[in-house]
């Protein structure tokens, strides 16, 4: 696995073998040591930023270059897909 594969939770990389990453993708990305100029580089990179909060950025990719292209940058720790949730019966 290479290293921005570790970046990578299951669920990113999953949809990276899918097609779900093919009509986008909700993730949220953890940048390393706060680096907040990595917003910028997130959002070239292909990152539609919906919001952040200190280290944590939110947003859309709209594929799976995207996805990659992002989670290949030095300044990104970590890289979770968004899960659907389901209701659980009590």
């Amino acid at each position: 696995m290479s290293e921005w594969q570790r970046k990578l939770d299951a669920y990113s990389r999953r949809a990276l073998q899918a097609s779900e990453g093919e009509g986008g993708l909700d993730i949220t990305v953890r940048l390393t040591d706060g680096d907040r100029s990595g917003v910028r580089a997130l959002a070239e990179s292909g990152l539609e930023v919906q919001t952040t909060l200190g280290d944590l950025v939110v947003g859309r990719v709209a594929d799976r270059a995207a996805l990659i292209r992002i989670a290949e940058l030095p300044c990104v720790a970590e890289v979770q897909a968004s899960r659907p949730l389901h209701n659980e019966p009590r």
